[in-house]
């Protein structure tokens, strides 16, 4: 009884560091937040140790294990490039480290510690609500039109087409549009009341507009798309949900704006979409075309232009393409504005190519392609449909990642990577128990009859 309460114990300090590594924002007011987190990441790891009466090493025959630890050497050398040039004096310099090491080792707790699915299903949760309360901020801060609070030189809202683009709780103003992709699959594919699944996903849709970020406005869709794709039910169901997700969307949503006064954010989605101007303000500088227009050109410019830039310009030597130029090659994620010498791309596939090398980048893709393989091979496997209903989750947010991370996302960024390293960590588990689990549970699920 007395090991049971530990273990329970353990599992609210890892739910609870889940929550924070999301809310990591507030460590740029407070650069000393971040210890929060690294006391509960060293909290957990001593109790790990500590009640457990044998560690299990079954993982090490994961191949997605193996290459994740390998991968994890990608980020030790990101450390060392920035301690070369570390100013202990300099809280800025503190706050790149901390940045930098605030995810991965979550992969680590949750291959130690979990046996059961079950675990995910609170993680899960843990993670949509975070993302919920973001939302919900972001609509009080753009409704009072004030969030200066949390306003400083690195943290700070922007103008986008004469409207305010507020920060939020995921932080940069550019992250809520990526961060948003998941808690909107997740929205599609969880098993509550379809009534409920529509207030969370106009709630999400309202966080995705007032974004302001053409990332937010696609992935909307994206997650139509990918439950399309994966959620296991007959396409009929699917489709009469997903005429609800529209009305969502092109109803619910205006309407709630409209009432908050905001209906101009709205307008600027409609157009930045669709070329639909309702109350004809003049976005000089809006994108034109329509962005799903310039969706495909945007994916082939992240494919090759993106790659021709970096090739043109970052690698001066064969070392440096070998094994890339360090920490600088983060340069946008890390928020580093103020130095000519950092690198600057709107690309987090291939910023991993120009901080880390070719060896991590083809490392990096070899682990996606394998954590996604091996999701589908479990799939095959799977005789319980609710345990599909979660793997169908995870096989479509992995995915949403890896485009989300093509298109500007970054491999730092805790609101959306703190997910794959779950994502990953599911797929350790699944692997080194042969594809099958202790307890069969009642995860996620279709409609509710």
């Amino acid at each position: 009884m007395y090991r049971l309460k530990k273990y329970q114990n353990l599992d609210f300090l890892i739910m609870l560091l889940f929550f924070f590594i999301n809310f990591h924002i507030l460590r740029v007011i407070n650069i000393y937040f971040g210890l929060i987190t690294y006391l509960l990441y060293s909290l957990i790891f001593f109790s790990i140790f500590i009640y457990k009466e044998k560690i299990d090493n079954k993982a090490s025959k994961s191949l997605v294990f193996i290459t994740t630890c390998i991968f994890i050497i990608y980020f030790i050398f990101l450390n060392y490039s920035l301690l070369a040039d570390f100013n202990v004096k300099s809280k800025i310099d503190w706050m790149y480290l901390g940045k930098i090491n605030f995810t991965y080792p979550l992969v680590i707790i949750l291959i130690l510690h979990v046996q059961k699915i079950i675990y995910f299903k609170n993680l899960i949760s843990v993670y949509l609500l975070f993302n919920i309360l973001s939302a919900l901020f972001l609509l009080g801060s753009v409704f009072f039109d004030n969030n200066s609070f949390i306003q400083n030189q690195y943290f700070s809202f922007k103008i986008r087409d004469g409207l305010e683009r507020y920060s939020t709780l995921y932080g940069s103003v550019a992250q809520t549009g990526y961060s948003l992709s998941i808690p909107l699959i997740i929205s599609l594919m969880m098993k509550i009341k379809n009534n409920y699944k529509i207030i969370i996903l106009t709630i999400l849709c309202i966080g995705a507009t007032l974004s302001l970020s053409r990332s937010g406005y696609y992935n909307i869709f994206l997650s139509f798309l990918m439950y399309t794709l994966f959620f296991p039910d007959s396409y009929k169901n699917k489709l009469q949900f997903l005429t609800l997700c529209l009305c969502s969307v092109f109803v619910l949503t205006p309407i709630i704006l409209i009432l908050f006064g905001l209906f101009d954010y709205y307008n600027h989605f409609l157009f930045t979409l669709f070329k639909i101007n309702i109350i004809g303000v003049d976005y000089s500088l809006a994108v034109n075309p329509p962005v799903f227009n310039n969706f495909y050109d945007r994916v082939f410019y992240s494919l090759f232009n993106d790659l021709l830039s970096i090739a043109k310009n970052n690698f001066t030597a064969v070392n440096q393409i070998i094994f890339g130029v360090g920490y600088k090659g983060l340069g946008i994620s890390l928020g580093m504005f103020q130095s000519s010498s950092n690198i600057y791309i709107h690309n987090g596939i291939y910023e991993i190519l120009i901080s880390g090398g070719i060896v991590f980048f083809l490392l990096f893709i070899f682990l996606m392609v394998s954590a996604i393989y091996k999701l589908f091979k479990y799939d095959l496997s799977i005789a319980n449909n609710e345990s599909r209903y979660f793997n169908r989750l995870f096989i479509a947010s992995i995915i949403t990642i890896f485009i989300n991370l093509m298109l500007g996302a970054s491999i730092i960024h805790p609101n959306l990577i703190s997910f794959f390293w779950m994502i990953i960590s599911y797929v350790i588990i699944v692997e080194k128990n042969n594809y099958v689990f202790k307890k069969e549970v009642n995860l996620t699920g279709g409609y509710e009859k």
